[in-house]
């Protein structure tokens, strides 16, 4: 598998030619001793103004060539100096294309054959109002949305316990459509959990728009009368069932989350 190189220009040209769309950018900058670095990025996905202000600007005012005696100690060095709390390494190319399609950024340097995935992102979403579905005459009135980290931190809002895991999968040949299981450890069925992901593992499907797509594939009966997954737009509902010991599942881009199984015999 392709791996990134200790030269700046081959990295930029190999991402630029997996990935040739015009939204995907790249911005060089040097620190104060002239080591090129680049920022490698997709347009709208990213906070602009987090990178210049707590990336560019305090590598733009050191000296980095000291500190490229080896790849680790550079790498080292950026975390430190730079002011963000999200920071990964990355060494496959196949890992940087696939993180940068996230919404995340790559901050690559000349001389260093490790980019860093800075946690950069600024995703488009609508607001936690009420959901159309499920609207409450009594109790909480916040409804997931289509972001994944904004509805796994509305559960964590509720249930404040730290057997509260979260397990997240990719799935979808094209779309790579994040997906994660909930779940109360000790009190759920472990067992469920993972006979659920492998049958999702299992699946090839190109593209997950909305979480009926898994709800479809992990029924075990298609033609069942009744019911065998759960629905709800309601976190405090979600949550409730994930305390009773159902097994929880989230899916970016759709405000519908799953419950499995629906009833518990």
């Amino acid at each position: 598998m392709s791996i990134l190189t200790n030269q700046l220009q081959k990295n930029l040209q190999t991402l630029k030619k997996a990935l040739p769309s015009e939204d995907v950018l790249s911005f060089v900058f040097s620190s104060q001793d002239g080591v090129d670095c680049a920022f490698l990025y997709a347009d709208g996905m990213v906070d602009k103004q987090v990178l210049g202000d707590l990336i560019a600007r305090p590598l733009s005012k050191i000296s980095l060539k000291e500190h490229l005696t080896t790849a680790k100690k550079a790498v080292e060095f950026i975390q430190k100096t730079t002011l963000l709390a999200e920071c990964e390494q990355v060494e496959k190319l196949a890992d940087a294309q696939s993180q940068i399609l996230d919404g995340n950024c790559l901050l690559l340097i000349d001389g260093v054959s490790i980019g860093l995935i800075l946690g950069a992102k600024a995703l488009p979403v609508r607001a936690v109002i009420e959901p159309p579905t499920d609207i409450a005459v009594k109790g909480p009135r916040e409804g997931f949305i289509e972001d994944m980290k904004t509805n796994m931190a509305l559960v964590r809002k509720r249930l404040k316990s730290p057997d509260l895991l979260f397990e997240t999968m990719q799935i979808g040949k094209r779309s790579n459509t994040m997906v994660t299981f909930c779940y109360l450890q000790g009190i759920s069925n472990e067992r469920l959990k993972d006979e659920l992901k492998d049958t999702l593992q299992k699946v090839e499907i190109d593209y997950v728009p909305d979480s009926s797509y898994i709800a479809a594939i992990l029924s075990p009966r298609k033609h069942s009368v009744f019911q065998t997954m759960g629905t709800t737009e309601k976190p405090d509902i979600f949550a409730a069932k994930i305390a009773e010991g159902r097994i929880g599942i989230l899916v970016d881009g759709s405000p519908i989350a799953l419950t499995a199984p629906f009833l518990l015999t």
